[in-house]
């Protein structure tokens, strides 16, 4: 089953957008959008994409410099694959200087997006499954400040997890899990930081990167779960 990658277009240039749209349907990618600095660091604020299609030549006059920069310092999309395409050569080095992956001259030409986008590809999956979420209803032990709770998980990423905590910590706070991988003996102990927090409902928490023992554990829990749901 081919996975279904989430993608970002962030353009004011209807053709471009036209273009870069009509190479992703042919790979049953159905894209977001954006037309501004302002929404594109909305989006990537609250949500995990596989890949973003940034052009640099409209961007560049409204901070397009400091948007790639934002995106590389988030939590979620660091180390998105960033495709920069622009018809000013100034602009696409200072993109590829300030963490574009990929640069792409304009106009935006078919081939040269499936070009480029065959070059990324296997970044992009790579991305999708390190963030890949399944729905994990599990006991937690959640540690922070002076408090020890038990929370239930809503979902499970190889980087992350929801969980329902009553009276939960702010955004930024280091956090501690303990936890059990439903119908296995893996007894995962994490830290992590709290990347969001949605009121009524509980917390999104980043795990550590340095605890990457755990972490492969949960990836490969989550692909045989996966798998078998395949």
């Amino acid at each position: 089953m081919r996975p279904q990658l989430k993608i970002l277009v962030v353009s004011q240039d209807p053709d471009a957008v036209k273009r870069a749209s009509q190479v992703l349907l042919e790979h049953s990618i159905e894209p977001s959008y954006a037309a501004s600095a302002q929404e594109i660091e909305a989006a990537i604020e609250h949500e995990k994409f596989d890949g973003v299609f940034v052009d640099s030549s409209t961007l560049l006059r409204g901070g397009g410099s400091r948007l790639t920069q934002r995106l590389r310092r988030s939590q979620s999309n660091a180390k998105t694959p960033l495709i920069a395409f622009s018809e000013n050569a100034a602009c696409l080095r200072e993109a590829f200087r300030t963490g574009a992956t990929f640069i792409v001259p304009m106009p935006l030409q078919a081939e040269g997006i499936r070009k480029v986008l065959r070059a990324a590809w296997g970044a992009m999956l790579e991305e999708h499954r390190r963030y890949r979420r399944i729905p994990v209803m599990t006991s937690v032990r959640c540690r922070w400040a002076n408090k020890e709770v038990k929370a239930t998980s809503r979902n499970l990423s190889t980087g992350g997890m929801f969980v329902t905590i009553e009276d939960p910590p702010p955004p930024r706070s280091p956090i501690f899990f303990e936890f059990r991988l439903p119908g296995t003996r893996e007894h995962c102990r994490l830290k992590g930081e709290v990347v969001r927090v949605v009121e009524g409902r509980g917390v999104g928490v980043r795990f550590d990167p340095m605890d990457w023992l755990p972490q492969r554990s949960i990836h490969e829990f989550i692909e045989k779960t996966h798998s078998t749901l395949s």
